[in-house]
């Protein structure tokens, strides 16, 4: 390759010094000897021989370059280099795609596990979750998500000052009734009104199991007012309602639930503060035969 280079070099390095002897030929034969319309075609010749030389030298190039590509051509079409290295790079390339889509296959079947346990794991952390704030037995929410809950409404109702309200139920006459009956009577009545409750709340309202027997709702933007003509009605449903496996009911004594009332910020924006006054009016509200709804104080 070196040897053909330098061959190419020589060549055209003669035919350079070869124009410029020319050249200088015409020039020196028509300053000294011939006259200027002589000089003028000598010239011309020399000028002539340099393009022709020059157009050698391309056409020689261009040639040297189809060479080349004939050469590259009848390599291409060669039938042992077909049978020999295209063939087989087919083939190695058919092995490759072959693998490349198993394991494109393996990917979307370990993609779509993933997806499906990554589905799973949800479902068991909000079921996880649905367990640490709901009573077990009733559905409703348990006392420590109440709690956590009506922190962060007061928080809420100070800051855009909006009212609150709470109410707390305690249920009557449970006691006869688990003489009369027994022990399996009363998870029933529990569940009976913790569905009265759900089906009288709205969907912003929070009702909890606070208590064995006691349970409390949280009423956002309701204020006292509104919480009692609630209370009313839900206490109402349950005096009407037949509680399950009760053959007869007692002679004037029936189950039926009392109730207290506080609002924020009327009676309190500390949720220990609420509560307590909450109890204190469910009791005042059990005094007697019960069956009442008591606003604090």
């Amino acid at each position: 390759m070196k040897r053909h280079t330098h061959h190419h070099v020589l060549i055209n390095v003669a035919l350079v010094i070869i124009m410029l002897i020319l050249i200088g030929a015409c020039i020196f034969l028509g300053t000294y000897a011939l006259s200027w319309d002589q000089v003028v075609l000598y010239v011309s010749i020399a000028i002539l021989l340099v393009v022709i030389a020059f157009l050698m030298f391309l056409i020689k190039k261009i040639n040297t370059n189809v060479v080349k590509m004939m050469a590259k051509a009848k390599i291409a079409d060669d039938p042992e280099l077909k049978e020999i290295g295209i063939d087989e790079l087919g083939v190695s390339l058919d092995k490759i795609t072959k693998k490349l889509k198993g394991d494109m296959s393996d990917l979307y079947q370990t993609e779509a596990k993933i997806s499906s346990l990554s589905h799973e794991i949800n479902r068991l952390l909000e079921k996880t979750n649905s367990l640490t704030i709901t009573d077990k037995l009733t559905g409703l929410y348990n006392l420590k998500y109440y709690e956590e809950y009506l922190n962060e409404e007061l928080r809420r109702a100070a800051m855009y000052e909006r009212p609150c309200s709470i109410i707390g139920f305690d249920v009557d006459n449970l006691d006869v009734y688990l003489k009369k009956f027994g022990g399996n009577i009363k998870n029933k009545i529990l569940k009976k009104i913790a569905g009265i409750l759900k089906e009288n709340a709205r969907d912003i309202d929070k009702v909890a199991r606070c208590k064995d027997t006691i349970f409390c709702i949280i009423l956002p933007e309701i204020n006292k007012k509104e919480a009692y003509a609630f209370a009313e009605k839900v206490r109402k449903a349950v005096a009407n309602e037949s509680m399950p496996d009760a053959k007869s009911v007692i002679k004037d004594i029936k189950i039926t639930v009392s109730a207290g009332i506080i609002a924020n910020p009327i009676d309190g924006d500390i949720a220990e503060e609420l509560n307590n006054k909450l109890y204190r009016a469910i009791e005042q509200a059990k005094k007697g035969k019960g069956n009442k709804v008591i606003m604090f104080p």
